[in-house]
């Protein structure tokens, strides 16, 4: 897993074992040429009714909240003296936030 801390959350986990299998099985059915339809239609089910589904408009909508998150973070990263966050990589980016979290934790802010 590329960000752990990111999926500490036992849903998510098991989410993802979920997608796995499934990717398992479907590679299994193009190298192999076999059928695991029933699996697929199975775990393509438990996903679509795990995840609760969001709101797509208005002014609470995932792509706006995401965006504040994101603006946010930014302002952390600017306050901690990274110049420009934009600029990072994905991985930068969490990794920056990752290590300004631990800083602020053991610092008690």
């Amino acid at each position: 897993m590329f960000f752990p801390e990111l999926a500490s959350n036992p849903r998510m986990l098991k989410m993802e074992s979920e997608i796995k299998k499934q990717t398992n099985l479907l590679l299994d059915e193009v190298l192999s040429l076999s059928n695991h339809e029933d699996e697929i239609n199975k775990i393509d089910n438990f996903l679509l009714t795990y995840i609760k589904s969001s709101n797509l408009v208005g002014t609470n909508s995932v792509e706006i909240r995401s965006a504040k998150g994101f603006e946010e973070s930014c302002f952390a990263l600017r306050k901690n003296n990274y110049i420009n966050p934009e600029s990072l990589s994905v991985f930068q980016f969490y990794q920056a936030c990752t290590i300004i979290k631990e800083t602020n934790k053991q610092t008690g802010k």
